[in-house]
């Protein structure tokens, strides 16, 4: 027999992607879609439903806000991607948390996507890579992501991180600066929704 040709490589790694794809939704829906039927907790009501920034696009707003997740309502952040999509919510929804919670469902959905492309990168195995990407849609650590309506700016900072470490990693490979410029915008989208983005730093 000969050996696949790298057309058919490519057709079959991307059927393995479809498969993964389709895999991981079910997982999710299976795992989280009842979280759709919550409602607001704890820091979601200062964060969310009580803050002005929500009902407005001036950045001013989003310098003065509670920050998402802060347990001290006087605090003060500057979170200003997480509070934006918090806006686009409410301007779709208003005050309808199913509309929060099915975003916060996803982007964890994008996150465990990424866990899959950046695994198949690094570990050169695409079912390894399926496999990781599955736990992580559904371990039970998780389900706060998608529950917890401000949980959103840590799976925002994640998505950011990992789609700068994607692309940093494009750009090792190809040399070519549109991707470190991809990197680096990632970055910074991570990095503004909540500061734990700075961790991206450390694998590199």
């Amino acid at each position: 027999m000969t050996a696949p040709s790298l057309n058919e490589r490519r057709r079959g790694g991307r059927s393995f992607s479809l498969v993964v794809g389709l895999v991981l939704g079910v997982l999710l829906l299976a795992a989280h879609g009842g979280a759709l039927r919550g409602g607001f907790h704890y820091d979601d009501f200062a964060s969310v439903v009580d803050n002005p920034a929500v009902r407005s696009w001036q950045p001013s707003f989003y310098l003065t806000s509670p920050i998402a997740g802060s347990r001290d309502l006087s605090a003060s952040g500057y979170r200003p991607v997480t509070l934006a999509t918090f806006a686009v919510n409410y301007a779709v929804g208003r005050l309808d948390p199913r509309w929060y919670l099915l975003t916060n469902l996803l982007v964890h959905a994008g996150v465990s996507w990424l866990v899959f492309v950046v695994g198949r990168r690094l570990l050169g195995d695409a079912r390894w890579a399926g496999a990781a990407a599955a736990l992580y849609a559904i371990h039970p650590v998780n389900a706060e992501a998608v529950n917890y309506v401000v949980a959103r700016s840590s799976t925002l900072a994640t998505m950011g991180a990992l789609a700068a470490l994607w692309a940093f990693l494009h750009w090792w490979d190809t040399r070519k600066t549109g991707w470190l410029v991809a990197s680096a915008a990632a970055f910074a989208v991570g990095l503004l929704s909540k500061e734990s983005a700075i961790a991206f730093l450390a694998p590199l």
